[in-house]
């Protein structure tokens, strides 16, 4: 794929792609131009006909398990907030706490989740809200309070 790849970024001649990361199946671009990821996409499609794409919505982009949202205008300009990303098919379930795992794993589960919001979280406030969400979904998988605080 990164052979075929490097080819197509160096023979589109389309409108300039300022940014291009590509984590396994999942590419992330940016352009000057809203209007310039159509032709891009319609360019990579040429290529390869079973590229999707997803667009910006309200100042928002999910991309793997981080959603990059727009800062309002009053704030820093151009500045980008992540948090975690959740499809709106997330049912929530985790291992139940009165499963038979051995409680280091249920542990090591706890910091997994703590650590991955700590990493994708850019804000104080996003990471309290993660974090508070993360409360809630242990709840519903048995945890108890003592561990998850």
């Amino acid at each position: 794929m990164g052979h075929y790849e490097k080819l197509w970024l160096e023979n589109y001649t389309g409108p300039k792609v300022l940014y291009y990361r590509r984590y396994v199946d999942n590419i992330i671009c940016c352009f000057n131009n809203p209007n310039d990821a159509p032709l891009f996409f319609e360019y990579l499609n040429h290529c390869h006909p079973n590229i999707t794409m997803e667009t910006e919505e309200k100042g928002q982009l999910p991309f793997l398990d981080v959603l990059l949202s727009k800062q309002k205008p009053s704030d820093h300009r151009g500045s980008i907030i992540t948090s975690v990303y959740r499809k709106k098919t997330y049912a929530g379930l985790l291992t139940n706490y009165f499963s038979l795992t051995p409680f280091k794993y249920k542990l090591g589960l706890i910091k997994t989740l703590i650590d991955s919001a700590r990493k994708i979280n850019n804000t104080a406030q996003e990471f309290q809200n993660d974090t508070k969400n993360l409360s809630e979904i242990l709840k519903r998988n048995m945890f108890p309070k003592w561990l998850i605080f």
